[in-house]
């Protein structure tokens, strides 16, 4: 009797965490997908949207069991916010290819979304900190970290229009998260030249 009086009086022990889909968009990102995979494992979605990679990318994302849906590039801001759209989860993780979750910040936002439970949203997005590697050391502890939304409901985001400087943004409240995901940049100085390239392309066409 009594067991069935506390089975009554509990939550129901089929309620569940607030589900997530991590996005990735990639070209050519074989040398830090994986990763960047690796440290999001317990998304419930990992979405890859690939503009025509001719490295081991696909091979990567299949190795990880990833959704892999192909769009030629339309720009950083056009091609996020469609690959974001695709998402079947409510809340997205959006990661780039290069940068990574260590334990502790995965281990906060898997709590933070313990804390809600699926269809019962949180805020409407959540800013990390970033730790770049700046000369293949990351920033120290004790530096000033930028924050980014990069976890937020979708049904209530939009990306910004700029081609390069597109970034989410959402309406409603955010907050701040305590622990930072890594940004490890280009491998290569060939690959950070042909990203300087792109970059400043996009910028002349923003202007234009």
């Amino acid at each position: 009797m009594s067991d069935q009086s506390s089975a009554a009086t509990s939550p129901s022990s089929e309620a569940r965490r607030q589900p997530l889909s991590l996005v990735v968009t990639t070209l050519n990102n074989a040398a830090t997908l994986r990763r960047c995979l690796e440290s999001a494992a317990f998304a419930d979605e990992r979405l890859l949207v690939d503009s025509g990679s001719s490295d081991d990318t696909l091979a990567i994302a299949a190795e990880f069991g990833c959704r892999v849906l192909h769009k030629p590039f339309a720009g950083y801001g056009p091609q996020k916010q469609w690959a974001i759209e695709q998402a079947r989860h409510r809340y997205v993780l959006l990661l780039d290819a290069d940068e990574w979750l260590p334990e502790d910040c995965q281990l906060e936002i898997q709590a933070l979304l313990a804390g809600m439970v699926a269809g019962q949203p949180g805020l409407a997005g959540y800013r990390i900190p970033r730790r770049e590697l700046i000369f293949w050391q990351y920033q120290h502890r004790g530096a000033r970290l930028n924050r980014y939304l990069r976890l937020f409901d979708r049904q209530r985001f939009h990306m910004s229009a700029s081609t390069v400087h597109a970034a989410p943004e959402v309406d409603g409240p955010v907050a701040d998260l305590r622990y930072a995901f890594h940004h490890d940049g280009e491998p290569d100085i060939h690959t950070k030249v042909a990203k300087i390239n792109a970059y400043s392309s996009g910028l002349v066409a923003d202007k234009l």
